[in-house]
């Protein structure tokens, strides 16, 4: 076994929702004694460098190991582990047997996993190379998605915002345009709120594109505060991705500015937006998502329901 498969198993007992980087620093952390004039250098990297070490795509410093040995303290870890729920160490012991580790009893599993990790901070620290675990040839193309799989199941879920009562100041541009497509199809000017209890199909409709905008608006959140905002700029190419595949849709003729809006929310849930890098996971993808970001595209100005 290899750090990185180690924190990866220990992440779902010993995560508690923290950034995978911050799981690297707390097991670094209680398995070094405690300094008052020296760390490890590790230690002090970003959070970017530490995630890397905890998938696998870096592997973990040598001469960081080497200090991780010079510093070793078992029985501080051991103390780490065990301050872990019942639940939490009885599910560690089977994870542990799953890796061909049988812990014959409950209260030894912490002592395994400081041996455990003993032992590969002592082959990291006198090993010349660590084969990451991304690099590895797995010749079984099924084992190769599951491997996949387990790593984006991994990635926390973004925090769903709910739509408020009131619809907020920055909703006003996309619910404007809503308003004139209602108007555009049932030849009302100047169709607005006032409007809509006559109008039983667009109160419903309303409503939904405002589940549909907050779903689009949790991702927007979401990737702000993923991995300390590293991967931030991902939902601007969300959004480039879906005008792409929406545009030509939205440039063709329609009846009234309802259907085109129908038309291009039709396309919007068909397209496939490979560049946003979250997209094979499905917290972060959907076709609510989809068509919520069609929203957002309003309020950039690069969608009209109505043509002026």
């Amino acid at each position: 076994m290899i750090f990185t498969e180690f924190a990866q198993m220990l992440y779902p007992f010993c995560g508690n929702g923290k950034y995978q980087s911050d799981l690297v620093v707390a097991l670094v952390g209680n398995i070094i004694e405690d300094t008052d004039d020296e760390i490890c250098p590790l230690l002090d990297n970003k959070p970017d460098y530490l995630t890397r070490i905890y998938n696998g795509a870096k592997p973990f410093p040598r001469k960081d190991a080497a200090f991780v040995v010079g510093h070793l303290d078992k029985v501080k870890f051991e103390n780490y582990i065990s301050g872990l729920s019942d639940d939490a160490i009885e599910g560690l012991r089977t994870a542990l047997s799953e890796k061909g580790f049988v812990v014959a009893k409950k209260y030894a599993v912490a002592s395994k996993c400081a041996d455990i990790f003993a032992e590969i901070m002592t082959d990291c620290a006198s090993s010349t190379r660590q084969r990451p675990i991304n690099r590895a040839k797995i010749a079984d193309p099924f084992e190769a998605l599951k491997s996949a799989e387990a790593l984006l199941a991994m990635i926390p879920a973004p925090t769903q915002v709910e739509p408020p009562e009131q619809p907020l100041l920055e909703e006003q541009p996309y619910i404007s345009e809503l308003y004139a497509a209602y108007g555009d199809k049932e030849g009302v000017a100047d169709f607005s709120e006032e409007h809509l209890p006559h109008y039983c199909e667009y109160c419903e409709d309303i409503k939904e594109r405002r589940i549909d905008y907050f779903a689009a608006e949790s991702i927007r959140r979401g990737v702000s505060e993923l991995y300390s905002g590293e991967y931030a700029s991902q939902f601007d190419v969300l959004k480039d991705e879906t005008f792409d595949g929406v545009k030509n849709t939205a440039r063709k003729t329609f009846p009234n500015g309802y259907e085109c809006m129908l038309g291009v929310m039709e396309q919007a849930v068909l397209i496939q937006v490979k560049k946003y890098i979250l997209s094979q996971s499905p917290n972060w993808i959907s076709n609510k998502i989809k068509m919520g970001i069609c929203h957002f595209l309003v309020n950039d100005n690069k969608l009209r329901w109505v043509k002026k």
